[in-house]
């Protein structure tokens, strides 16, 4: 049946302090490139274990977050690199079905902050960025970790909000800006956040 999509599980975009192999993309595309049309690409940043957090000075691992869109922007670019390196591989598109800002520790960022919102929105910026190549990302555990339903245990979440005001201009026009400030580089690794430069 020529209509279905088929989907590629791919590396997720925070995973490599785990063990898994940093080729991954690449070996699957080079195997199965020219039959799959979606590589599903799940995109997590939790703060770190709970255990580890309470021994982190706060301001480094902030930054390290912040730094979360840089990061996925870099990843896509090396993904881009690949796809393009040969013509079966450039009809690939990229779908994250499962992501989300997943923090453990309510001074680092918990679902119910500022903070939170902030990192989501990083995200979705992110995303539209990169439209020609991301077809779809869907939050994690939507009911949970966004609480859209008022009988729901969570206290009420900002990434509601947050997500209310994306959809509003759902179909509108990007406009391309420019923003200059300082920069900084994140040294240390932070779970599935690595260090990452300017």
């Amino acid at each position: 049946d020529p209509s279905i999509v088929l989907i590629a599980s791919g590396l997720g975009v925070h995973n490599d302090y785990r063990r898994q192999s940093p080729e991954w993309n690449q070996r699957v595309v080079e195997i199965a490139g020219s039959q799959f049309d979606l590589l599903d690409l799940h995109h997590y940043i939790p703060a770190a274990e709970p255990r580890a957090v309470i021994a982190m000075e706060t301001t480094p691992l902030r930054q390290a977050l912040l730094g979360s869109g840089m990061r996925l922007e870099r990843y896509y670019a090396e993904l881009r690199r690949l796809l393009s390196s040969k013509p079966e591989y450039q009809h690939i598109k990229v779908v994250h079905y499962e992501w989300g800002v997943l923090p453990s520790n309510p001074s680092l960022g918990a679902r119910q902050t500022f903070f939170n919102a902030l990192l989501t929105a990083e995200q979705y910026h992110a995303f539209f960025r990169n439209s020609d190549l991301v077809r779809g990302a869907m939050l994690h555990n939507f009911s949970f970790y966004v609480n859209p339903v008022p009988a729901h245990s969570e206290p009420p979440n900002p990434r509601t909000e947050v997500s209310r005001l994306y959809r509003a201009f759902a179909g509108t026009r990007l406009v391309k800006t420019a923003v200059s400030g300082p920069r900084y580089s994140v040294a240390k690794r932070y779970r599935d956040i690595g260090a990452v430069s300017d």
